[in-house]
């Protein structure tokens, strides 16, 4: 594993990317993986239309703490036109240091409004969109894609050769189809495929569980660095792990008592978002649920996580594991 990479001008290291996951990588979630070994972390989704209405909701999904740099913003669409005026709002406020374009996601009714992984069914308006957003910002941009649509045809080197020539200065490959959702086995040799064609990053993504699924990674497919989702999401210092790994050290084993350590971090950092108590005690059971999880007892523990009715049952929920 190399010490960074770059995305245009913009140093990441190390070569390690939080993934953007709906409901999950906000920012406190996204400063703790931060501090815990991440090199970049990427907003949840956030929709072209709602950023260029001023909606509240979308500009909270922007927000950062100071130490989360660099930073990425995913945003999700289907008009080349109203990528550029959001475009222009993340880069006139300097909300981040790269912008992401979603063509991945394969949500049936993100993708019904023609985003998301959509965008792969015809790659002459993919192009348009990401042209539309390179033009329009003077921040590197990056797409992150699936294989495509379906396994009836593959358009993953297609649709990275097709972004690297808009302009994109990195491509991560979510190595399943969109059809596919989660489920089957991600084929990493077509995050391979894809490093062997283009000449700008590749980033990749997709059943990356353990500090030793990533380092494979790596070592399989050539990739630039490799991006972490669901297993970072129940064990933020995964990121920190994979460096260990990586130099040879042993690594610790996940305990009740590491993550409710991470639970109290996450909570003292929410609590600086100036959220309503309710939408952080929400969002809190949201990553306490993910966290109980790799240690003894932790099936009891979300059990009372469930009935938990405020932050310090919360807490409690670990102590009693």
């Amino acid at each position: 594993m190399k010490k960074r990479f770059r995305v245009g001008a913009v140093a990441v290291g190390p070569p390690l990317v939080l993934a953007p996951m709906q409901g999950i990588t906000d920012a406190a979630f996204r400063c703790i993986c931060k501090r815990n070994g991440a090199g970049l972390s990427v907003s949840e989704m956030v929709s072209c239309e709602a950023l260029v209405r001023n909606a509240r909701a979308a500009f909270d999904k922007c927000t950062r703490f100071e130490e989360e740099k660099p930073f990425s913003i995913q945003l999700f669409g289907s008009s080349p036109q109203r990528f550029v005026p959001t475009a222009k709002i993340i880069c006139e406020k300097r909300l981040a240091e790269i912008i992401d374009l979603n063509s991945g996601c394969p949500d049936p009714q993100v993708a019904a409004n023609g985003c998301g992984a959509a965008l792969l069914k015809d790659l002459k308006a993919f192009k348009q969109v990401v042209s539309a957003l390179v033009e329009a910002s003077d921040l590197p941009v990056t797409v992150k894609i699936r294989q495509g649509w379906s396994p009836r045809k593959d358009v993953a080197v297609e649709a990275a050769l097709v972004a690297q020539e808009a302009g994109a200065k990195a491509v991560t490959l979510h190595a399943r189809f969109a059809s596919q959702g989660y489920s089957g086995k991600a084929d990493w040799k077509a995050i391979a495929r894809v490093k062997d064609a283009v000449g700008i990053p590749v980033i990749g993504n997709g059943d990356v569980r353990s500090a030793a699924d990533a380092l494979s990674m790596f070592a399989e497919t050539g990739c630039d660095a490799v991006m972490i989702g669901r297993a970072a999401a129940s064990n933020p210092s995964i990121f920190g792990e994979v460096a260990a790994l990586a130099q040879g050290r042993e690594l610790q084993r996940v305990s009740v008592e590491s993550q409710a350590k991470l639970l109290f971090e996450y909570l003292a950092l929410v609590s600086e978002s100036g959220s309503s108590r309710q939408k952080r005690f929400s969002c809190a059971v949201v990553h306490a649920h993910w966290l109980a999880r790799g240690f003894d007892g932790a099936l009891e523990t979300r059990k009372r996580i469930s009935a938990a009715r405020n932050e310090l049952q919360l807490l409690a929920a670990f102590k009693n594991a």
